[in-house]
């Protein structure tokens, strides 16, 4: 069997916030974006098919396989612990080997979820889902003894179910952490059984309820909101101590959605937990409901204390950054839902955000930019009336005069008249 090779994406943690198109974005910004969206896709944090393909779309990311499957991959510590510096350069290198000997295989995105651990999504065409039972384990375990070989490095590895779309990939993630916690200490990788689903009705009672409430809280930095949701997901741990498996992947899911969906999400982790010799490790170390409570507990303060006094320039940034993107793609169609999408917004909080922060609508700037960018263009005689309508974006000639006059009081043929007046 031929297997289709082409260059693995892998996308690591960064503390940078912007966004453009992948051509006007540096390449670690392109990164942080992308890890940024399977954190989403993961949790099944999509609020439509709209917003999943635009920012497909934008990112550049294709999913037009026939299926996928993901495993959930954790970096074992060595009996001799390197410090945080040696241990960061180890995982770094780990994640590569990982990848370039995946990709000279087959095609997939390797997501970063932290120093430990990671996450694979394999992009599969017919005959490699078929044979995927002997694919799949002869790819993973030439990984894991490329790793032991190089760097005495163990990796543990589950992978989940097939995906038959790409919605369904978080089904398959969740399904390869469910099967992740029966692996035993002789065992390096394991398998989904077919039907199984990988999340337990346990599993689904803890997060499932409240997923897209973090998710919103996150977005729009409520700090009411998300101290309110996160007080109730550990009451809701502590009121179930025999589900150690089922918190524990609690509480990695909100870790993972702070480090990816808030703005110096990384950072923010670091700083609440700088107390702990493990940082925010400290949570794989935890052996009961009641501690892992605790350790969100402290999560939740942690994040409402640097948001409250951060939040104003967040939302402040937001604005500059949908701003910025906005002058970026005035030749393409903008409108409220979709720039939304691409932020992972909702409608109504950005046009909130537009009309506090940038004292005018959202709606009423893209007319002002536009409008400003024709008259750059009339002014260097870039083109015809109908051409430089065409150039940003307006349906025809004449709707873009009227939004002209609407803005300047004049219609462009009048500004061009003026033009010639003033030269």
């Amino acid at each position: 069997m031929t297997y289709n090779k082409q260059k693995c994406t892998i996308l690591y943690n960064s503390t940078n916030f912007q966004f453009y198109t992948e051509d006007k974005v540096s390449h670690t910004n392109m990164q942080a974006l992308r890890e940024k969206f399977f954190i989403r896709l993961f949790n099944s944090l999509f609020e439509s098919e709209e917003q999943f393909n635009l920012q497909c779309k934008e990112l550049g990311l294709d999913f037009s396989s026939d299926g996928w499957v993901v495993a959930f991959c954790k970096i074992m510590e060595p009996e001799n612990q390197p410090s945080n510096e040696q241990w960061l350069k180890l995982c770094t290198s780990v994640v590569q080997m990982s990848q370039d000997t995946i990709s000279s295989i087959l095609p997939c995105y390797v997501t970063v979820l932290d120093f430990h651990h990671f996450a694979i999504v394999f992009c599969l065409e017919s005959e490699h889902l078929t044979a995927q039972n002997t694919l799949l384990p002869d790819i993973l375990t030439r990984v894991s003894k490329n790793l032991r070989n190089y760097f005495s490095i163990n990796l543990k590895i589950a992978v989940g179910t097939p995906a038959a779309a790409p919605k369904q990939i978080g089904i398959s993630y969740y399904a390869a952490k469910q099967r992740f916690h029966d692996l035993k200490n002789d065992q390096n990788i394991i398998f989904c059984e077919k039907d199984s689903n990988g999340r337990t009705d346990n599993d689904l009672s803890i997060i499932q309820s409240f997923r897209n409430e973090i998710r919103r809280a996150f977005e729009e930095l409520n700090v009411t909101a998300l101290y309110d949701t996160i007080t109730k997901v550990a009451e809701e741990l502590l009121s179930r101590p025999d589900l150690h498996i089922q918190a524990m992947d609690t509480a990695t899911n909100i870790l993972y959605m702070v480090n990816s969906l808030l703005p110096d999400g990384k950072k923010i982790i670091a700083d609440i937990f700088s107390d702990s010799p493990d940082g925010y490790y400290s949570l794989y170390r935890l052996t009961s409901v009641n501690g892992i409570a605790n350790w969100l507990i402290k999560l939740r303060d942690g994040c409402c204390s640097i948001l409250q006094n951060q939040n104003q320039n967040y939302r402040q940034k937001t604005v500059a950054m949908v701003q910025s993107y906005i002058k970026k793609n005035l030749s393409i169609k903008l409108t409220l839902n979709e720039v939304a999408a691409v932020f992972n917004l909702s409608p109504n909080y950005l046009s909130q955000l537009f009309s506090k922060y940038a004292d005018e609508g959202f709606v009423e700037y893209i007319n002002k930019e536009r409008i400003l960018a024709s008259k750059r263009m009339m002014a260097k005689e870039d083109g015809k009336i109908y051409e430089i309508a065409e150039a940003l974006g307006y349906e025809n000639a004449f709707y873009f005069s009227r939004v002209f006059k609407k803005v300047e009081g004049i219609s462009p043929r009048e500004y061009l008249h003026k033009l010639e007046r003033d030269n």
